[in-house]
């Protein structure tokens, strides 16, 4: 299971103790016609398929500056038929001030610290930087 740092998880996720999966999820339907993989919580099995997975999600990283949850999703879109995907509920990846439509208390929230440095610019990371990961 990956996290990011400046979440907090409010309860176990027991979820992960029993899902039958590669890789898990949240997907935001912002609107019709826009859709967000995030990448706050995600779960990875730990398997050949999920390292291949992972190994050209690294690949794709160092290709480009996109942010790395849309390069996940190009990825994920890749591998659609090929790797076993779980969609997790919106209370494994809750953002604190936003998707006000889970009104279930979240096992996971987020708090979304990149916000600080994002407009200043300091978080960007270019290719050959990120290649040294």
């Amino acid at each position: 299971m990956y996290c990011d740092c400046d979440a907090k998880i409010h309860k176990y996720p027991e979820l992960f103790d029993t899902i039958d999966c590669d890789i898990a999820f949240h997907t935001w339907v912002i609107r019709p016609e826009r859709t967000d993989l995030l990448s706050g919580t995600m779960y990875f099995n730990y398997n050949k398929t999920v390292l291949k997975f992972l190994d050209e999600w690294k690949e794709e990283l160092a290709k480009t500056v996109q942010w790395e949850q849309k390069v996940l999703a190009n990825v994920v879109n890749k591998w659609n038929n090929n790797i076993k995907i779980y969609k997790l509920p919106g209370t494994y990846c809750k953002i604190f001030d936003r998707m006000k439509h889970i009104k279930e208390p979240p096992i996971i929230e987020h708090f979304q610290k990149s916000r600080l440095f994002r407009s200043s610019g300091s978080l960007a990371i270019d290719a050959k930087e990120r290649k040294s990961y």
